[in-house]
């Protein structure tokens, strides 16, 4: 359970058992869907974000970056899905071989580059921390 004095670490690996459920709304939407950006960027890059979450929340992506506080986060994020006219309609379920063509639509590279110059020295990880902390009540 959530305690208060919580070292960061520990809410931030605690957090999948707060975020993912089925009220998905205000506070606790913005905290999952970049909780989910860093996971899946962390675990494979933006082209397995793009995939895995099936562009689900592209259009509130840039806008749920910057109210957590990652704002070269969201600018380099908006930049690139404005850039590419990128819509969750564009990732289609029904496609064979859904996770190949998926991650072969967009240059994702070109995003990756531009965050991977300040991911590790700007962790989006402590702007999520900071987000849950200060809207607690609404999240957890």
């Amino acid at each position: 359970l959530y305690r208060r004095n919580m070292p960061d670490d520990e809410l931030y690996d605690s957090l999948p058992e707060y975020l993912f459920d089925d009220d998905l709304s205000g506070a606790k939407k913005i905290a999952h869907i970049v909780y989910e950006f860093d996971m899946e960027f962390g675990n494979g890059g933006v082209s397995q974000y793009f995939a895995n979450t099936r562009g689900e929340h592209t259009l509130e992506l840039a806008e749920c970056l910057e109210k957590v506080g990652a704002i070269k986060y969201a600018k380099a994020c908006d930049g690139f899905i404005k850039k590419y006219n990128i819509k969750p309609s564009d990732f289609n379920d029904n496609i064979k071989n859904y996770f190949d063509v998926a991650e072969s639509m967009y240059p994702y590279e070109e995003l990756e580059s531009a965050i991977e110059e300040f991911y590790m020295t700007d962790m989006l990880q402590d702007y999520i921390v900071k987000y849950v902390r200060e809207n607690a009540s609404e999240i957890i």
